[in-house]
């Protein structure tokens, strides 16, 4: 099934979910998107809120992370759609997320 664009699904709610840093220095989510049985993998996670649980990656989507992280399933969702390669990258938690992709402050001294 072919991934509807940002423009039709800009926003989706991931349960089962992991996050997944690749061998190539990108960070993304993975799961199952609520109320269905599909795969997902975000394209590379660019802000993350902890409080929110919620990913915007580079193609503008938005992914709300629902329930606790799940590494297994995540991890069986990465193998089916990476295959071998999956095992080559690191799973982390999601404050390891928003550490990743932090920014710094350059409003100067308050």
């Amino acid at each position: 099934m072919p991934v509807r664009s940002v423009e039709d699904e800009p926003d989706i709610t991931l349960e089962s979910w992991g996050i997944y840093a690749s061998p190539w220095d990108t960070l993304h989510v993975v799961g199952s998107p609520s109320g269905t049985t599909r795969a997902r993998r975000s394209s590379p996670v660019e802000s993350f809120d902890v409080n929110t649980m919620t990913a915007v990656t580079e193609s503008g989507r938005t992914y709300r992370l629902v329930g606790e992280q799940d590494h297994e399933t995540a991890r069986l969702i990465a193998v089916t759609m990476f295959g071998a390669v999956a095992y080559l990258g690191k799973w982390i938690s999601a404050e390891e997320l928003a550490l990743a992709v932090a920014r710094p402050d350059m409003g100067g001294w308050h």
